[in-house]
């Protein structure tokens, strides 16, 4: 086993050591780079804070350091306690961050080991379902992005939790609440993760069925066991809607429709749409347009369904790891394939990290199979059999480091979506941001204007693209002096987002900067009402304020803007700069 798990950690490590070169990414910014909260210990406390959740839209509408949250929308500070350990040792260096997944990564290919060992007692099959999941370019996102990092632990306390109630199960009496209580920790850290780990009770009574064998009247027996599990879910279900429900949507029009039964009917196309990229791995990017695929993908999404009902109906004991992979794979694949709720973004790949260990449990049955000497198809090609499963192994590694060329920058990641998406609004919006990290403002106007004729399209239209690419544009003309083109792009944004506390701010500097101070605080005072605690619209009026002369309001804004946020530099440097300007007046 020991011999296994070195082979793991070296090809993991092997086929992601090409990504610690990579900066930070996609989702990093919102979490990291562009966030103060993860900065400072002192902050911790506001993890039992409302002010720990981030406003969805305003946090990507976000230009700097401000106090916009955590960066989660979501009530995930297990998650936020690593971001906070990472600053805390790497600071703003991406290795650290990128390392730090590739670790947990290669956790919870060892926890596919161990879990699998425990349930089928087949050390190949661990091994082989463990290396593919590890290797396996599907999960490249996932590793490179750390602001995905909610997906990896999620997987990492759920698997755990799962295997320390198999200890529990066959231990001793003297030490088997030690291993129901860790199960039970370990539980609270996964939903604490994530959401998605609501599912987790589920899969427990699923893994209990292939421990006990099918032994139905065991799983009844152990019903009690089971409910200190679904108090979890209880307790989690209370803190998401109650104390800490998700913050509200300010978008004007639904970001998604569909109904249940519509839902339902999609489910194929997007399993279909997975089946393809997790045979053929080329190209692969998030998927951030409309997917298009062919029915024959559909259509075999349509039999692995059928299949697995079978399997479950008819041979739920004869095949008894298929059973698994299949239950595995739809306990957590349907939250997150549109089935229960519509989510804004229909397919990605980060979603199907946990489903996953399904998926490579059943590849690596079929690769024991041939692998096996006895195995009776070629029977007389033994070392060729050998040889193909060897090569399914690097097929995907090559993928991977290939894939992780793309997660390297922002710029290689959303130029390569527009090119598999040109008509993608969203595509060409973050490939605009990302081209103006490193200043080249031409191309960046390019790419907007390009969002803004796409959104002509009604079928192509998206309402956050083409408000992001209005609020950026506003901002280049608003640097460049072009004030009313400036304005007309704000108010074109404002028309997707009328409650959005940023863009009245911004809206409100543009008219600061051609010195019309009361219509600029008339917006700023907007913004302030929509969102008290917005800590922009505070330093904005006091700089309105400092330049109409009005020294004592100026700087009750600048006051009101440390209350919200005490470590604002802004705020600080214009309290100074008014301090300033009292002692030379006094002079």
């Amino acid at each position: 086993m020991k011999k296994h798990f070195i082979l793991i950690i070296l090809i993991i490590f092997i086929a992601y050591a090409n990504s610690l070169v990579g900066d930070f990414i996609y989702d990093d910014y919102f979490v990291i780079v562009d966030n103060d909260f993860i900065k400072s210990w002192r902050n911790t406390s506001l993890i039992f804070d409302r002010r720990y959740l981030s406003h969805p839209m305003e946090m990507t509408f976000n230009m700097g350091t401000y106090n916009i949250g955590s960066g989660e929308t979501t009530y995930r500070p297990v998650v936020t306690l690593t971001y906070f350990l990472n600053y805390a040792l790497f600071k703003l260096n991406p290795r650290g961050y990128r390392f730090t997944n590739i670790l947990l990564h290669i956790i919870n290919a060892i926890l596919i080991y161990l879990l699998l060992n425990a349930l089928f007692k087949n050390q190949l099959l661990s091994l082989f379902s463990a290396l593919l999941f590890g290797i396996h370019p599907l999960n490249a996102g996932v590793v490179n992005c750390t602001g995905f990092r909610p997906n990896v632990l999620v997987f990492l306390f759920s698997v755990l939790s799962i295997i320390l109630y198999f200890k529990y199960r066959v231990i001793s009496s003297k030490q088997r609440r030690t291993y129901l209580f860790a199960s039970l920790l370990s539980f609270f850290l996964a939903i604490f993760s994530k959401e998605i780990a609501i599912v987790l009770p589920l899969a427990l009574i699923a893994g209990d069925l292939f421990h006990t064998n099918f032994q139905f009247r065991k799983i009844l027996i152990n019903a009690k066991i089971y409910l200190l599990y679904f108090i979890i879910d209880i307790f989690y279900v209370f803190i998401y809607f109650f104390v800490f429900p998700p913050q509200q949507k300010i978008i004007q029009m639904p970001i998604t429709v569909g109904s249940f039964f519509y839902n339902f009917l999609q489910m194929p196309y997007t399993l279909g749409a997975y089946l393809k990229d997790i045979l053929f791995p080329k190209d692969l990017v998030p998927i951030l347009s409309p997917i298009t695929l062919h029915y024959t993908w559909v259509i075999l999404a349509v039999i692995i369904i059928a299949f697995s009902a079978y399997v479950f109906l008819m041979r739920l004991k004869a095949l008894r790891g298929v059973a698994f992979s299949v239950l595995w794979f739809f306990i957590w694949f349907v939250p997150v394939s549109n089935f229960i709720y519509s989510l804004r973004i229909s397919v990605a790949y980060r979603y199907l990290y946990i489903p996953f260990l399904g998926v490579t449990c059943a590849f690596g049955l079929f690769f024991i199979k041939i692998w096996n000497k006895n195995c009776k198809f070629l029977s007389n090609m033994f070392l060729a059999r050998r040889i193909f499963v060897l090569s399914c192994f690097a097929y995907f590694l090559i993928f991977t480091v290939s894939v992780n060329v793309s997660w390297r920058n922002d710029v290689l990641l959303y130029s390569s979506i527009c090119k598999k998406y040109p008509l993608s609004a969203t595509a060409h919006a973050g490939l605009g941001v990302a081209l103006l990290k490193y200043g080249k403002e031409e191309e960046v106007e390019k790419e907007f204007n390009t969002v803004l004729s796409l959104s002509r399209n009604p079928e192509l239209f998206r309402p956050f693209s083409f408000a992001l690419a209005s609020i950026y544009l506003g901002r280049l003309y608003n640097r460049r002096g072009k004030f009313s083109k400036a304005e007309q792009m704000y108010l074109q944004a404002l028309g997707v987002f009328p409650n959005s506390a940023r863009i009245y701010t911004e809206l409100g500097s543009c008219y600061n900067k051609q010195g019309l101070y009361g219509e600029a605080l008339d917006y700023f005072n907007k913004a302030k009402h929509i969102n008290p605690r917005f800590l922009p619209a505070y330093i904005n009026s006091g700089i309105s304020y400092k330049l109409m002369h009005k020294y004592s309001d100026a700087k009750n804004e600048f006051l009101g803007a440390l209350e919200i946020y005490p470590q604002s530099k802004e705020a600080n440097d214009n309290l100074s700069q008014l301090e300033a300007i009292w002692r030379e007046q006094k002079r």
